[in-house]
């Protein structure tokens, strides 16, 4: 199941290392990993974006012997797909928002599994649409053929 949609145009190891650092340092939610491996998600932390973020680092240290095995075992469970483009950045965040924007209106699982509150780039009605083919060779839940951004 994806959990969420990303575009970059830094180098993916460094992005990769980023997120990953961002991960462990609280930044992001922390969720109960048996549940989220099983499409459910019951927060054990709620980073520190948005408006339910939680108190802030000194709050995260002072809950990470707790967060820690869980925190670990969550970060074990990601899996990362990519998509390469060879596009410009503001087309690249169309593909992004269109993907991510697609997940959200998915039924069952796949749209409330997405996080509320994250902040995409849609087409503007003045920029022409462009035909997205999406493709995997692993099963992605929600994952259209085709979108349009």
């Amino acid at each position: 199941m994806i959990y969420y949609v990303g575009e970059t145009g830094a180098e993916f190891r460094l992005r990769l290392r980023q997120h990953l650092c961002q991960q462990l340092a609280g930044m992001y939610h922390i969720y109960d990993p048996e549940l989220f491996a099983i499409g459910q998600k019951r927060a054990l932390w709620r980073g520190m974006y948005g408006r339910d973020r939680e108190a802030g680092l000194a709050a995260f240290a002072e809950r990470l012997p707790t967060l820690a095995p869980a925190l670990a075992d969550f970060v074990r469970l990601m899996r990362f797909h990519l998509a390469p483009f060879t596009c410009h950045t503001r087309l690249r965040r169309r593909i992004e928002a269109a993907r991510a924007l697609h997940l959200y209106s998915q039924p069952g699982l796949v749209g409330p599994f997405q996080d509320a509150g994250i902040r995409y780039e849609p087409r503007r009605p003045d920029e022409e649409v462009t035909e997205v083919i999406c493709g995997s060779s692993v099963v992605l839940l929600g994952l259209p053929a085709r979108l349009q951004a």
